[in-house]
């Protein structure tokens, strides 16, 4: 591959030919431009001819409870990092709505997996997409054997009030049978307390192709509108058995499951990045309602980073990024309770740590699935297009890049040397090393090997399209390039751990001395925030270059707003800071209601010139005062 006059090294990166040859999928989803939230799903075969193109075999359940014959085309694009996009989606919209399908390429270890949402689309439809390879005419009964973690979440009769969560257990013996199935769940219009209920006899078949059927009957005695899982769902396996997907033809269900984990000492079962898919309905009290997302979650010792592109009836399409433990019990299970106990979210990681599924419960109703995104690899002048994240918060790599955005990037033989910018403005080259953005060299601070830091200007895009291009030359050798999109921010603040956990690089505005544990912050003080990512200014400044006074961001923040322990605080400035290059600062006063003698949460929210969310961060603390 050559660019420019300059051969590339060879590299490993995901394509139009990774996704290749016959997938079955399930789609499930909410169209909320109707007034009823009418609900409708979709599955069958897609098959992708490795150059862009595919062509789909399937059935739509309409809300009316008819089903359509699917069988338009269309095209799809897999970038490097591994996300792909399917144009137009599977028209799972009663009305003709065919929004397109946005998620990643994951592995099961053996099988491609594809987890998805249309969340970008800016259309009405909540949903989660899942599809697994079709078997090579060697699968069979056998190809489902042993313990697996199953999730399902279902808008019984087409309702979205009348949804349902399971969570549980199954062993499959090789030969069609799952015994007497134990399947704990919650059932929306019965309450939010969960049930047990026992499907006796519960049965799957496998055909050559890794289709069938898997069946649970109804238990004993229970009410129809009462019950948890019942009947023959339509059944699609992975070809090495790890992962299933499955749905009732007539039923707006979706069911998952995971092989589980084997041994008890599985506290920390995943590693590195996984692509996730979640569709959601929130109905406990003062909840959020319909919700779904496509993103990516970073996993490091027990810590998870992750990025989600979200999308609600309110706010449609925004990114949302946060942090939180993610230690699991032995068995490979983790439950999220409330402070009085009520499990909110059951996870279950499985097939060999590359997998989760999860579901909700107490009246959240919740399905996720997440799978382990496909390694890159390349060799020479090497930029790994999984790498490229905010400095400030790490939020990975899925999120837009925003003007004045502070960016990291990672790969390999980046630079020959290391290198720091010693005076402003910052300079185009360091090290004898550039960075460019469609074609344009930005500021850099920093260059190594494996890792640089540099500037987008303030003038880049911002339109949420796939415009931005990204690409190291070292030395006048040039790596491969690194296609993203566009956003309007992508706010993180940075933090003393320097990885955007924890206490925040924040100071008390008056006398500037540093907020930590030594010397928290209180109710009613002025302190300012030090971030990046929060787009265009009212001024003209170049990236690089010390902030002038008074540079205000566009995207104004009180608009959205600055939470501390969920309590909106009031903002006195944003902007640039003055004096500093790269960095933005925004000014706010402690709220009365926050926490004190802990460091509490701070969330960033901002909304475009319409009003409408655009990103929202909440990983960074502040610790506050008794």
């Amino acid at each position: 591959m050559v660019l420019g006059n300059t051969p590339l090294a060879a590299q490993t990166l995901p394509g139009n030919s990774t996704i290749q040859g016959s997938y079955y999928f399930r789609q499930m989803g909410v169209d909320t431009s109707t007034a009823n939230n009418e609900v409708i799903s979709a599955s069958g075969t897609m098959t992708f001819d490795g150059n862009g193109n595919y062509s789909i075999s399937a059935t739509r359940l309409n809300p009316d409870g008819t089903t359509t014959s699917l069988t338009t085309p269309g095209t799809y694009t897999v970038l490097s990092n591994g996300t792909f996009t399917i144009t137009p989606g599977v028209d799972i919209g009663n009305g003709g709505v065919a929004d397109s399908i946005f998620g990643g390429v994951g592995t099961t270890g053996s099988n491609h997996i594809l987890v998805g949402s249309s969340t970008d689309s800016y259309g009405p439809t909540l949903d989660l997409f899942v599809a697994v390879p079709v078997a090579s005419n060697n699968a069979s009964n056998a190809t489902l054997n042993g313990n697996y973690v199953v999730a399902s979440m279902e808008f019984r009769g087409g309702n979205t009030d009348s949804s349902v969560n399971t969570f549980f257990s199954v062993t499959a013996d090789g030969s069609g049978n799952l015994g007497n199935a134990s399947i704990t769940g919650t059932v929306a219009t019965v309450g939010t307390t969960s049930t047990t209920q026992t499907a006796t006899g519960a049965t799957y078949s496998v055909g050559t192709a890794g289709n069938g059927t898997i069946t649970f009957p109804a238990p004993s005695g229970v009410a129809a509108a009462s019950q948890l899982l019942s009947g023959a769902k339509t059944l699609y396996v992975s070809p090495d058995g790890s992962f299933f997907i499955a749905g009732g033809a007539s039923s707006y269900d979706f069911v998952v499951g995971v092989k589980a984990l084997s041994g008890t000492n599985n506290t920390m079962p995943l590693s590195g990045l996984y692509f996730t898919g979640i569709v959601e309905n929130d109905l406990t009290t003062g909840g959020l309602g319909l919700y779904s997302s496509q993103g990516v979650a970073n996993e490091v010792s027990g810590t998870e980073v992750a990025y989600e592109r979200a999308t609600d009836p309110v706010d449609y399409s925004y990114d949302d990024t946060y942090s939180d433990s993610f230690v699991f019990e032995g068995n490979g299970t983790v439950l999220y309770t409330d402070t009085s106990g009520n499990i909110f979210y059951q996870y279950a990681a499985g097939a060999g740590g590359n997998m989760v599924v999860s579901a909700g419960a107490s009246g959240l109703f919740y399905l996720n699935v997440y799978v382990k995104s496909i390694p890159v690899t390349g060799s020479g002048v090497f930029l790994n297009p999984q790498g490229i994240v905010n400095a400030a918060s790490s939020a990975p790599f899925e999120a837009a890049i925003a003007p004045g955005e502070f960016i990291a990037l990672y790969g390999s033989n980046l630079a020959n040397q290391t290198a720091q910018a010693t005076s402003l403005p910052f300079p185009a080259t360091l090290g004898n090393v550039q960075v460019t953005l469609n074609g344009t060299a930005i500021p850099l601070y920093y260059v190594s090997p494996g890792f640089i830091e540099g500037i987008v200007p303030y003038t880049s895009n911002s339109d949420n399209n796939l415009d931005m291009a990204l690409q190291v030359i070292n030395n006048g050798t040039k790596s491969n390039i690194a296609q993203w999109y566009s956003g309007y921010s992508n706010p993180g603040i940075f933090t003393i751990s320097e990885n955007g956990e924890g206490d925040g690089s924040i100071i008390d505005a008056a006398t500037y001395a540093v907020i930590n544990s030594s010397n928290p912050a209180k109710i009613g003080e002025q302190v300012a925030l030090f971030m990046t990512g929060l787009g265009t200014v009212n001024a003209s400044v170049a990236a690089g270059a010390a902030g002038p006074d008074n540079a205000t961001a566009v995207l104004n923040i009180s608009l959205g707003g600055v939470f501390v322990d969920g309590v909106q605080a009031t903002v006195n400035y944003q902007g640039l800071a003055p004096g500093l290059a790269g960095l933005y600062q925004v000014n706010i006063t402690l709220p009365t209601g926050i926490t004190t003698g802990q460091s509490d949460d701070i969330g960033i929210e901002t909304v475009d010139q319409y009003g409408n969310v655009v990103s929202y961060n909440d990983q960074a603390t502040i610790p506050i005062s008794n």
